[in-house]
């Protein structure tokens, strides 16, 4: 028994809680007597569904062949329609769906096919109604409710009087329809009861409320008149202690009552303020009028200021705050006024102003970007600097929003530093683009302090820092590719200490690493350096340390690691100069040059041996071929004696083979003389007598000669003497006489003139001969060259080239003259000892 009642005592708990979640209000209704009657039709929403399917069971079970009737399909659609009124009144609604559940329980009920045909259906048109409009609305809807149950089953007993379905009726029709009227009332019973109580509960709570409101209400009376006393005594404290005077007057402007204050200010009595009116104290008295007109016309008058004679006679500044005191009627009472002295004040403003003015000035002037804007993005003052550094006037920018201006990648970068800002943290060396007049963007770099809603800032243009730092990186950059293209190694060299930093790549140059020539100083590269090539390095920088060079450049030796010679080509210049213009640091580069250096080498001693090679071909070619022709007369010659002949004839071949065994031997000569000059081999220089030795040659020239062509030569006697080699000397000018010989013909005149030029002796050798084409006179000194390329002309093609060779050795010049038809001078140029 007791394991039965536990049980069922905890099914009734869940029943009870099942039945509590399903009439739960809606959180929206808050006052009581609403949740009552929301739990209430809930509870009645779920008692018809019940009721309404049991009958509908019981109907179908008794009666199947009723399912398929018109009236039961009815009563199913309005059974399945009371299923949207719960949930509609589980949302909090009330009146909506209460009126349609008692709608619907009417043509229910008035319908019903099972409905008895005696009055026992009447309490549902008429209880069952009735009571649904009690519980929910006013009583006039109840009356109507109650006409209408009473009308619609007279119209229905009249016009089709109802039958019983079964022809009898049993007990459980009664027990159906009596049923939902028990609980019907039982229900009303208990609602009206819980309403009851529940406006009982706030009508209690209504009168706790108006009781306590009543005491609260004693309290406060009794505090606000405490409060006043309190206030009134303030006032008056307030009244003779504020720093201000403080005048009450009437509504013509007498003085009712005044402060110590106000007789310390302008150093009258009280009595004897009590006998001026505001018009006497005022040193602007039309003004002042005007503002006691204004006052007893209603209108609220602002702050002002005025001047104030005081009895000494001075006048004295004050700000005036005055204003018309009304009773609660709104009637005026009196005026009262405040005035404090600002007389320092004004001292302090009039102080400011020129301050201020200075301050303008120094705005306008500065070189600088200044700027005072708002925390919402507009400029509110700018200085003249924004018109020279991005074209827009002061007018154009004054107001603008500044975001306007910036460039779109630095926006968000701008926003955030605003942002900074507007949290009251100053920002240093911001840096963004502005927009200029031209619609090019200029860089510029901030510093801005945040005042409140107040942003001061000061800005400069670095348009041109960023680009050459730019500029700079970039050379950086290509001096890197270019090192590293080049494999150059680094030096700097501190000139004054010694100091010297190498790269790696400097290191790696010689075959060590900068970790085995530690310590690195400038004596590291002196070690490393040939000896003889440290001289010409010493030389060539102290070339540039005076300025005569603009770069340091040398090619040295530097010992290797592993013991040979690498060629390296220094480069280098002072960067840093002491204040006594003496070097300080210079920087440089070491580019290996080895292999250069031996290609070059290995191309000079090709081009050396080929032109060897050349020149000993060409001057085979060209001596065999000078041979060959006296060679030729003489072999003809000799044949020729071996026939028998005139011994005059004979004689003539003898002379002939003699002559050119002359030429041969002038020939061989020649070249033994042009051998010594090609040799490099030097010559022994003495003191000689020019004047003599010209005289000399032109005598030999004559008795070899003759007189035809004629020379003619006059040497002053006083030409100075050289130092030289009298027989390369004379041999010289002998070649070139022989060539003025053989080119002159018999009438013709060879002219022979000497002189000196500061610094210098010359000598002409003047001929009538046909001249020299303008074409050939390149390769007049060339070896072996004649003018006409069959060799008619006697000579051997090498006296001008040994002349100009042997002129060459002495330090001088020859200079050729000519032209066709005009004849040939050549010029000797000898320097004279200094």
């Amino acid at each position: 028994m007791p394991e039965a009642r536990s049980f069922l005592s905890q099914a009734y708990r869940l029943y009870s809680s099942f039945i509590g979640l399903l009439i739960q209000p809606a959180p929206i209704l808050t006052d009581p007597e609403a949740r009552q009657q929301s739990r209430l039709l809930l509870a009645l929403l779920i008692t018809f569904q019940v009721l309404g399917g049991v009958i509908l069971l019981f109907e179908a079970w008794t009666h199947p062949s009723a399912l398929d009737d018109f009236d039961y399909l009815l009563t199913l659609g309005i059974w399945l329609a009371g299923f949207g009124l719960y949930v509609w009144a589980r949302r909090g609604h009330i009146n909506g769906p209460a009126t349609i559940l008692i709608a619907l329980l009417f043509v229910l009920f008035a319908v019903a096919p099972y409905t008895p045909d005696s009055l026992t259906s009447l309490p549902f048109y008429i209880v069952i109604p009735l009571f649904m409009t009690a519980l929910f609305f006013p009583i006039r809807w109840t009356i109507q409710i109650m006409v209408l149950a009473l009308v619609v089953p007279t119209v229905l007993a009249l016009t089709s009087p109802l039958t019983e379905v079964s022809g009898q009726r049993t007990l459980i029709n009664d027990a159906l329809f009596v049923l939902p009227i028990g609980c019907m009332l039982l229900v009303y019973l208990r609602h009206r009861g819980a309403i009851e109580r529940i406006r009982r509960a706030a009508l209690q709570e209504a009168y706790d409320r108006a009781l306590a409101s009543e005491a609260e209400l004693e309290q406060r009376v009794e505090e606000r008149t405490r409060a006043l006393r309190e206030a009134r005594q303030r006032y008056y404290a307030l009244f003779e202690q504020t720093h201000d005077a403080v005048f009450i007057l009437d509504l013509e402007g007498r003085h009712l009552e005044t402060n110590s204050r106000a007789t310390d200010m302008l150093g009258y009595s009280a009595a004897e303020l009590n006998d001026l009116t505001a018009l006497d104290l005022s040193a602007e008295v039309e003004l002042s009028e005007q503002v006691h007109a204004r006052l007893l016309a209603g209108e609220q008058v602002p702050l002002f200021e005025r001047l104030f004679r005081r009895k000494d006679g001075r006048l004295l500044p004050v700000e005036i705050n005055v204003e018309l005191v009304r009773d609660l009627d709104g009637r005026p009472l009196h005026i009262q006024s405040v005035a404090r002295d600002i007389s320092e004040r004004k001292q302090i403003e009039a102080e400011l102003r020129a301050s201020h003015a200075d301050l303008d000035h120094f705005f306008t002037l500065a070189l600088d970007l200044l700027c005072i804007a708002d925390t919402d993005g507009h400029f509110v003052k700018v200085n003249k600097a924004w018109e020279s550094i991005l074209g827009y006037s002061v007018e154009e920018l004054r107001g603008r929003r500044f975001l306007d201006f910036v460039h779109p990648d630095d926006l968000q970068a701008t926003l955030d530093t605003i942002a900074r800002l507007v949290a009251q943290q100053p920002v240093f060396n911001f840096t963004n683009r502005y927009r200029a007049s031209d619609g090019g963007y200029r860089y510029i770099e901030w510093r801005s302090y945040p005042v409140g809603k107040r942003i001061y800032a000061a800005a400069r243009d670095i348009t041109e820092r960023i680009q050459a730092e730019e500029a700079l990186r970039q050379g950086e950059e290509r001096l890197n590719l270019t090192l590293q293209s080049t494999q150059a190694g680094t030096w700097e060299w501190n000139v004054q200490t010694g100091e010297t930093l190498f790269n790696d790549r400097w290191a790696e140059i010689v075959g060590y690493t900068l970790a085995e020539l530690t310590p690195i100083s400038i004596q590291t590269w002196i070690d490393l350096v040939h000896p003889e090539d440290l001289q010409t390095s010493n030389r060539l920088l102290e070339k540039h340390f005076a300025g005569e060079s603009a770069l340091y450049e040398c090619e040295v030796r530097m010992k290797h690691k592993a013991g040979h010679w690498v060629w390296i080509w220094d480069r280098g210049k002072v960067m840093e100069w002491t204040e006594d213009h003496r070097p300080l640091r210079m920087f440089g580069t070491h580019i290996d040059v080895t292999a250069r250096k031996e290609a070059e080498r290995h191309a000079f001693e090709l081009a050396l041996e080929k032109e060897r090679v050349h020149l000993l071909s060409q001057f085979i070619q060209k001596a065999s071929h000078e041979f060959r022709t006296p060679l030729s007369i003489i072999n003809s010659n000799v044949f020729l004696m071996g026939y028998p002949g005139e011994p005059e004839t004979l004689q003539g071949r003898i002379t002939a083979i003699k002559d050119q065994v002359r030429r041969m031997t002038r020939l061989v000569e020649t070249l033994l003389m042009m051998s010594k000059l090609e040799s490099g081999t030097a010559i022994e220089l003495a003191q000689v007598d020019m004047a003599a030795l010209i005289d000399g040659v032109c005598q030999r020239m004559v008795s070899q000669y003759g007189y035809t062509p004629l020379l003619r030569y006059d040497i002053p006697p006083d030409l100075p003497s050289l130092m030289g080699n009298a027989e390369y000397l004379q041999a010289a000018i002998q070649q070139i006489l022989d060539n003025a010989y053989r080119f002159t013909p018999a009438g013709g005149t060879i002219t022979v003139t000497a002189g000196t030029i500061t610094g210098y002796l010359w000598l002409d050798v003047q001929d009538t001969g046909p001249g020299i084409a303008e074409a050939d006179l390149p390769r007049i000194f060339e070896t072996f060259w004649r003018q006409d390329e069959a060799h008619t002309t006697p000579g051997l093609g090498l006296g001008l080239p040994i002349a100009q060779k042997i002129i060459a050795t002495h330090g001088g010049t020859l200079q050729v003259r000519s032209a066709i038809g005009q004849g040939t001078t050549i010029r000797i140029i000898l320097p004279m000892p200094k």
